[in-house]
């Protein structure tokens, strides 16, 4: 019986496996149909305006930081690093209320970006025909 073992484990092997790949698919199926859902809904919360609003907004915002970095990196002796960046912090929230968004707005959309690939992309053929103009 021993010596069996091994060869009915070999030949039921094969069986077994498809079993277990044939119960995996559905359960992968299953939570893409869940992300794809959880993709929907999250970009369907959102309005059109608010998203391209926040594509201009975030193309500001992103000049902001990139100014303020070499700001930083070239302030002179006596210039107060963290008033800086309250200043910096400060026109960063005038340029999102500029463009029409809160800032909680502003972060639910960065958020949601961070998850929803298709929001992802999206913004991001927004901003490169806004780049374009």
């Amino acid at each position: 019986m021993n010596r069996l073992l091994p060869i009915v484990l070999l030949l039921f092997f094969p069986f077994a496996s498809g079993a277990v790949m044939a119960q995996a698919m559905p359960e992968q199926a299953q939570a893409e149909q869940e992300r794809e859902a959880e993709e929907d809904r999250v970009f369907g919360e959102l309005s059109e305006e608010d998203v391209e609003a926040f594509a201009r907004a975030q193309l500001e915002v992103r000049e902001l930081e990139r100014d303020f970095a070499q700001q930083l990196r070239n302030r002179e002796e006596g210039d107060d690093p963290a008033e800086m960046q309250q200043e910096m912090t400060q026109k960063r929230l005038e340029l999102i209320e500029g463009a029409g968004l809160s800032s909680e707005m502003y972060r639910r959309i960065l958020g949601a970006m961070a998850r929803n690939e298709a929001l992802r992309d999206h913004v991001e053929a927004l901003q490169a025909e806004y780049r374009n103009d």
